[in-house]
């Protein structure tokens, strides 16, 4: 089983974590709840349980390491694709219309026509890394020639 963590991907103020396994997203089941707003009563859970058995799957930290970087927990939920797209379709909550039709409308049609989505801030971010990166370079020179002056791994 081949597992790689893909890239979050941001929705308002959300994050929605997702894991390729066996070439397939799975998504963190506790995202997609947050992001729909069904998080009431039993939580994730109770939301999880009606998809069908090949739509969830248990994760745990041993055999999905990568998913529980920084976290404390020793298992989490994680929903297929389809899981994701049944628990938006089963959702009547404007938050859950909202995250359709990103969905429907930016992420499915970027992904049919390029390969893959980048968020349109990220374009903004590539634009400033050049300059983030010189100021950087400066940074560390600087650094450098106050903790070494006069040795030959400072700049002149």
């Amino acid at each position: 089983m081949t597992n790689n963590v893909i890239p979050m991907f941001a929705f308002g103020d959300h994050k929605l974590c997702a894991v390729m396994i066996e070439g397939e997203p799975w998504f963190v089941a506790a995202d997609a709840c947050a992001i729909l707003c069904l998080n009431g009563g039993n939580g994730t859970q109770m939301h999880v349980a009606k998809l069908d058995a090949d739509e969830r799957l248990l994760a745990t930290r041993a055999g999905h390491p990568q998913l529980f970087r920084g976290s404390f927990a020793g298992k989490m939920t994680l929903v297929s694709r389809p899981g994701l797209l049944k628990m938006i379709a089963r959702s009547n909550k404007p938050e859950a219309r909202k995250f359709d039709r990103w969905v429907r409308h930016e992420v499915l049609p970027q992904i049919m026509d390029n390969g893959g989505y980048v968020a349109p801030d990220a374009y903004d971010q590539a634009e400033l890394l050049p300059g983030a990166l010189g100021g950087l370079k400066g940074a560390i020179e600087r650094l450098r020639h106050r903790r070494y002056p006069g040795d030959a791994r400072s700049p002149r």
